[in-house]
């Protein structure tokens, strides 16, 4: 009877060993990957969840788009661009892909890609 015990309690230890190294994993999920504006619009934040996570940092982003992390937060904050008013500009500055790396508190980094549209254009008058 006690070496059954010894074995369940050997066993029972091998699985909650187990089952701990796989918490030491580390991910981070946004509410959404695609955000929409328009030209010049206030920023936006974008809520995210992270586990075993240090810290978030911007590696590109389209120029003219601005992006800041706060991670105390749990968010992002994304700023479009003014309107260009000319149109090569516009189709260039229209999509913008943020590229950003997730790093664990181990120091693993990690890549993540939010993608962001303008989806209107404000009526200039001059």
């Amino acid at each position: 009877m006690k070496k059954f015990q010894r074995l369940t309690l050997v066993l029972l230890s091998m699985i909650l060993a187990c089952a701990c190294s796989d918490s030491d994993g580390y991910s981070v999920q946004f509410d959404t990957t695609g955000m929409y504006f328009q030209w010049g619009d206030e920023p936006q934040k974008l809520s995210f969840a992270a586990n075993n996570v240090s810290s978030i940092e911007v590696n590109e982003i389209t120029d003219g788009w601005k992006c800041d992390v706060h991670f105390a937060e749990r968010c992002i904050e994304v700023t479009p661009p003014e309107d260009p008013i000319d149109e090569a500009l516009r189709d260039a500055k229209r999509r913008a892909t943020i590229t950003l790396t997730v790093f664990s508190t181990k120091g693993d980094g990690r890549k993540y890609t939010i993608s962001c549209y303008i989806i209107g254009d404000k009526v200039v008058y001059v």
